[in-house]
């Protein structure tokens, strides 16, 4: 009997303590400024694989990993869900406004069957937003490693588009780089479409 010694997706981030992304998180505060107007202030969100760092304030975090979920200040309240499931997701129908997802696109097997599940949670004129750049950890799918990032944004609108949203949106802007070096700045997208 061959056991495997590859690690679950959950015992992988499990070894996170969410610290790991501290620099990037304070890097894209600029990117809490970008998504505030994106919103209203009286939008139920969800953010879908928010770890530690949730970007908006929002009604409900949605992670594989519950000790990141406690530490992140930026939700009202979490559950413990892996999005990669097959099975629909813990989450009524029509109950959101906002759902979010920053920087999580990377990590789905299965990325079809997320668009779908958050359009049937999301209320009519509800919006989907997606955000990433190019950095991930080894855990991302190698399909979409595979993809540059004008791939990757039509991979993004064709996502959109099967799962039923309409309207799609795409923006972008330059990260703030460390002030002594003369790297370029590294480009972060944020795309969003809306539920009918």
């Amino acid at each position: 009997m061959v056991v495997s010694t590859e690690k679950t997706d959950k015992d992988y981030w499990e070894s996170f303590t969410g610290d790991e992304f501290y620099y990037k998180a304070v890097k894209l505060d600029r990117l809490r400024e970008f998504l505030k107007p994106l919103v209203k202030p009286d939008d139920v969100i969800i953010n879908l694989m928010c770890g530690k760092f949730a970007y908006l304030n929002s009604y409900l975090g949605v992670d594989i990993v519950e000790h990141m979920l406690r530490s992140n200040r930026e939700i009202a309240r979490g559950v413990v869900f892996d999005l990669n499931s097959p099975s629909h997701y813990p989450l009524r129908e029509n109950s959101f406004d906002v759902a979010v997802m920053i920087s999580g696109i990377a990590y789905l097997y299965n990325p079809r069957h997320t668009f779908l599940e958050v359009l049937r949670v999301l209320r009519p004129g509800g919006q989907f937003i997606v955000g990433f750049d190019h950095n991930q950890t080894k855990r991302a799918s190698k399909d979409w490693e595979r993809l540059n990032n004008g791939e990757k944004l039509g991979r993004l609108e064709e996502l959109y588009l099967s799962g039923g949203f309409v309207n799609l949106e795409v923006f972008e802007y330059a990260q703030d780089t460390l002030p002594w070096t003369d790297f370029k700045p590294e480009i972060f997208y944020i795309t969003r479409a809306f539920k009918l």
